[in-house]
């Protein structure tokens, strides 16, 4: 998903300051998704289906 050159420096910053890497790739979606917001509005999330039965996702009888 990302280039591996990245991912070891994030894993190295984490490593380093003690931060989880989860935190780390938070921050740099936030700032993302922030910078694009700003420029081009609100990004809507679709409305997720709620109740769905995984039988029938994967045909389990």
């Amino acid at each position: 998903m990302a280039d591996d050159d990245k991912v070891t420096q994030i894993r190295t910053i984490a490593a380093r300051e003690g931060i989880a890497i989860k935190d780390l790739m938070n921050l740099a979606f936030d700032k993302i998704i922030n910078e694009y917001e700003r420029k081009y509005g609100t990004v809507r999330l679709p409305k997720v289906k709620k109740g769905g039965d995984v039988s029938k996702v994967f045909d389990l009888s």
